[in-house]
């Protein structure tokens, strides 16, 4: 919306104004400026003239704004309603006016039976009226409207900044994540494997213990340890190592005799084996509810 012009600059683009021409093509100077009031019935009355021409010292447009305003205002004092005044620049010898300064000037207000009357009581101040009625109205709807949408935009900004601030946590907070599994995963599985290590570690060694009596009478050629205990511990290493089918094509090979003896000291060793298994669990069972309790 564009700001309206004060009267002050209109005078003062009036009077330097030089579109203005008479009939034989020569400028014309504004020399005079006249106060015009708009009465009620439609006429027109002139209520101040300042002519400005064989002037040495053109007066001020801030001078001749004060003026015309002042005269306006003292008119209007004790008129009902919304006063319209008109200002008039004169330009050359013409005698109708080259420009135009339409205002209003409010005066009084009556507080009579007719309630606040800001217009005439006629036909015109009835239409005036509802025109400005009706303009304060749509620009309340107006100003209303562009508060609402400027509200609106500032919500609409400030959940977006949260929406990015937000995803960018979440992405922050993935990667944490991320990182804290993979680097889980990682020691659970250096853990199996040292599991895994310390598992075949313990089984090397307890075949070492068990193969160890034989071999070092092998090596040695003497009975290091007695031949007796360095067979069982070959017979058992055997023995833990060989499957019932295998024991099976080992007796299509072998006397009926030897099979015999032999599938009863795997079966001692096996029997053996899986009473050391059971007392072993019974055994951690009872530390586990040891350890609860």
């Amino acid at each position: 919306m564009s700001r309206k012009m004060t009267m002050s600059n209109w005078i003062r683009l009036a009077l330097a104004d030089t579109d203005k021409m008479d009939d034989a093509g020569n400028q014309e100077q504004c020399n005079m400026l006249s106060l015009i009031h708009h009465t009620e019935g439609g006429g027109q009355k002139e209520l101040h003239t300042v002519r400005l021409s064989g002037s040495s010292a053109p007066r001020p447009a801030d001078e001749l704004a004060d003026l015309f305003e002042g005269k306006a205002k003292v008119y209007s004092q004790d008129l009902n309603g919304v006063q319209q005044f008109e200002l008039f620049a004169f330009y050359g010898k013409s005698k109708e006016p080259g420009a135009y300064y339409p205002f209003k000037v409010t005066g009084i207000l009556d507080l009579g039976a007719g309630g606040i009357q800001s217009e005439g009581p006629t036909e015109k101040g009835l239409v005036a009226q509802c025109m400005r009625h009706t303009e304060a109205s749509n620009q309340f709807a107006l100003r209303a409207m562009a508060s609402a949408f400027e509200s609106q935009a500032k919500v609409v900004e400030k959940l977006t900044d949260q929406n990015v601030a937000l995803m960018h946590e979440n992405a922050e907070a993935f990667k944490i994540v991320k990182t804290m599994v993979l680097e889980q995963n990682n020691e659970d599985h250096q853990q199996r494997m040292a599991e895994i290590a310390a598992a075949e570690s313990a089984q090397m060694k307890s075949l070492i213990l068990k193969m160890g009596p034989p071999l070092l009478n092998t090596l040695t050629g003497k009975e290091v340890f007695p031949q007796s205990f360095a067979d069982t511990q070959l017979i058992e290493t055997i023995a833990a190592k060989i499957k019932p089918e295998q024991l099976e094509q080992l007796a299509n090979l072998l006397p009926p005799e030897i099979v015999g003896v032999i599938a009863s000291r795997f079966a001692d060793v096996a029997e053996r084996q899986q009473s050391a298994q059971i007392t072993g669990n019974v055994t951690e069972e009872l530390g586990d509810d040891d350890s609860n309790g």
